[in-house]
């Protein structure tokens, strides 16, 4: 749903050496998550990797449910969501094939309802790209049992699409919902006099596994399937493509940083005093139909910008070595920095798409020391199992011993110890989402996420 206000998981933010301002410029660091994912449905744990706002449960009607749940994650809000297709359901964006003209919408809800919020299901159908029907059908009462709802449907003919989406918060009238509320959904179906149709997997039985990746240190906007093998160097890149959002082609960008500040008034400003600087990177880009790639950089003092950088990207199919000088007037005191494919554009192009590698401020060079030269030259450090329960096992061929550090999501140190026998202790951690950041010689050399279970 809509991704701006959801918790957009850019990884954690942890400190390497001090001088470094750029971190993971070379896009070799991801977090993974593995999440069950029902079949023909998106859910929320695409864009709140990791919170597990929305998972299979056995706590069911019948077989197995949908667990919805609202959380807070990096300061911000995650609420737990599912919707039968891609785009912005709020906005009419999406939907998949349907003909039929029921009379309601069945299924069974339980679930804690914080004050002031609910539960909410959204229903329309559409007939040829036009809103024909849309309807909220909400449940503003904690239900400890599942209870069976029946809503009527108002319809006058027969539609050619249905967009059906649930979440755990009312977020279609509240985009800054409550932390809290918990939804369980089961066994949907359309009614009627001659009804046939349903969506597939309405029951939530069928699940799938995906392997969900966050690019540490960077926020992607609008972009799936990010992360690219065809990389300049190393191992990996990014890629931002125009992505299809129900009727509409909607491009994608990148920020450094998280994309919700707090000091800097919701925008990807990070701290920065230089007032020349160079960009150093490399990109190939893939035009069609018009669409633009840009690179683009804004400098601020007390709030106000003082100097930055725009530069539209040519074509290639190489990549190519680009450099961007960012001039201030005066010294700054932040920094935003992004790319973008089809930005700001009225009408973008499916295909469009650009990749980008090798980041990097001129005054101080990618650190070929520390974490790039450790995984250049290791394989990637690998945990198991994710969830975990007791212990974790830590797999990597290096020599010298590593020491550890686990914090919670809100930074508060957990746990510190050298790594003993590949394996670290996990009993005494409470279940949730934690980081984990692996030393090598002072050096941090990796950063991982993994669940604890009980």
């Amino acid at each position: 749903m809509k991704k701006l206000i959801t918790f957009l998981a850019c990884g954690v933010t942890f400190a390497s050496q001090a001088q470094q301002t750029l971190l993971n410029g070379n896009f070799e660091n991801w977090d993974s998550v593995v999440a069950a994912t029902p079949s023909f449905w998106l859910t929320s744990e695409r864009e709140s990797i990791g919170l597990n706002t929305a998972i299979k449960t056995t706590d069911a009607f019948s077989g197995s449910a949908i667990r919805l749940e609202t959380k807070a994650g990096d300061g911000r809000v995650a609420f737990g969501y599912f919707v039968n297709s891609d785009g912005d359901p709020t906005q009419g964006q999406g939907g998949t094939p349907y003909t039929q003209k029921p009379s309601s919408l069945k299924g069974y809800f339980k679930g804690t309802v914080v004050e002031g919020d609910s539960a909410v299901l959204l229903l329309i159908f559409k007939k040829n790209g036009a809103i024909i029907s849309n309807q909220q059908f909400k449940f503003p009462q904690s239900r400890n049992t599942y209870t069976a709802f029946d809503f009527s449907i108002s319809l006058t003919e027969n539609p050619d699409t249905v967009i059906l989406a649930g979440a755990a918060s009312n977020v279609v009238d509240n985009q800054n919902p409550p932390i809290g509320s918990i939804a369980y959904f089961d066994e949907l179906s359309f009614d009627g006099i001659a009804i046939t149709e349903q969506l597939p997997n309405s029951n939530f039985d069928s699940w799938e596994t995906t392997t969900f990746y966050s690019l540490q240190n960077w926020t992607l906007l609008g972009g799936e399937n990010a992360r690219s093998t065809d990389a300049y160097k190393g191992r990996t890149a990014v890629k931002l493509s125009t992505q299809m959002g129900g009727e509409q082609v909607y491009g994608s960008a990148l920020f450094y940083g998280s994309f919700s500040q707090d000091q800097f008034k919701g925008e990807a400003y990070f701290p920065y005093t230089k007032q020349n600087d160079t960009l150093v990177f490399y990109y190939k880009f893939n035009q069609v139909g018009g669409d633009t790639a840009v690179v683009f950089a804004s400098c601020k003092k007390d709030v106000s910008t003082i100097g930055g950088a725009y530069v539209l990207l040519q074509p290639t199919t190489v990549y190519t070595r680009m450099e961007v000088p960012i001039v201030s007037f005066q010294a700054p005191d932040s920094l935003m920095l992004g790319f973008g494919v089809a930005t700001g554009q009225v009408l973008a192009h499916l295909g469009s798409e650009l990749w980008i590698d090798e980041v990097t401020l001129k005054s101080e060079p990618l650190n070929t020391t520390g974490l790039a030269h450790f995984l250049a030259n290791k394989p990637v450090l690998q945990i198991y199992p994710n969830p975990c329960s007791n212990s974790l096992t830590v797999l990597t061929n290096g020599q010298t011993p590593l020491n550890y550090i686990i914090f919670d999501m809100n930074g508060k140190m957990m746990q510190h110890n050298q790594v003993i026998d590949s394996s670290i202790a996990t009993s005494t951690l409470v279940a949730g989402l934690y980081v984990i950041h692996f030393y090598e010689n002072n050096q941090l050399v990796s950063s991982k996420r993994f669940m604890k279970q009980d």
